[in-house]
């Protein structure tokens, strides 16, 4: 085996690993935003309140305010772009897993 086949392998191999890991998350990301059930049960454990979630927004806390960086989407406009979604996740993960040889 050459070196750069050894490289090009490594570089496969993290670059699925990261894939595999990062999708999974999505994944049961997805299937709590599907069940209300498990979105009162994540809530609880997260904030003491088992709420359903009807919108989803980021943000941060800022000295002491809140700060909106990302709009309220509602969950099913979410999920109906779960597809997308895991499809932008697979391409930048291998376009990035993989440095040019040469």
């Amino acid at each position: 085996m050459t070196d750069e086949f050894k490289t090009l392998t490594a570089d496969l191999d993290s670059a699925f690993f990261r894939y595999a890991h990062i999708t999974g998350a999505m994944e049961l990301y997805f299937i709590v935003l599907e069940d209300t059930r498990l979105q009162k049960a994540f809530s609880q454990i997260i904030s003491g309140a088992g709420t359903d979630w009807r919108e989803i927004h980021r943000f941060m806390v800022l000295d002491g305010k809140t700060i909106v960086w990302y709009p309220e989407l509602p969950v099913r406009t979410i999920l109906d772009q779960k597809n997308a979604l895991l499809g932008f996740l697979y391409g930048i993960t291998l376009s990035r897993g993989c440095p040019k040889l040469g």
